[in-house]
């Protein structure tokens, strides 16, 4: 749709209107309420955001973050509605996620590269479906769909 979706350190998604001949900055808002910023919670890894071509925004997050734990992976999966600009639900990964895409093509999938750096699959709606171990040499950090 022409769009760009940022996420901040703190947890603010940027939609960036790029549909013109000059970009422009739409109204920012907030994936994290007051409760969870005291909880520390913040997008944290590598590739933080996936989106899925439609309303749904897949942001990486962690509690208990710091200056610099940016970079660390999340424990969690936030699933935000760009069109209702709110939180949807919460995908808890099997293993700490690092970098995550969304998978359009055939079945739609999530795709987490995890801590120990195999991919995690997840169908959709955030149902764990297996493990893929990639071998000592593999570093999946940024993850694409082919086209």
């Amino acid at each position: 749709d022409g769009i760009a979706y940022f996420v901040g350190y703190a947890g603010s998604v940027y939609p960036l209107d790029l549909r013109g001949e000059v970009p422009e900055a739409l109204d920012s808002w907030s994936l994290v309420d007051a409760a969870d910023r005291k909880a520390g919670w913040a997008p944290s890894g590598w590739q933080v955001i996936a989106s899925d071509g439609g309303d749904r925004l897949f942001v990486i997050m962690r509690s208990d973050s710091f200056d610099g734990s940016h970079k660390s992976g999340g424990e969690s999966v936030w699933v935000a509605s760009r069109s209702q600009q709110k939180l949807l639900t919460k995908i808890t990964p099997e293993n700490a996620a690092l970098s995550l895409a969304y998978v359009a093509s055939g079945t739609p999938l999530i795709a987490v590269t995890n801590n120990a750096m195999q991919l995690e699959v997840y169908s959709s709606e955030g149902e764990f479906l297996r493990t893929i171990s990639l071998g000592d040499t593999a570093m999946p950090f940024a993850l694409h769909e082919p086209r």
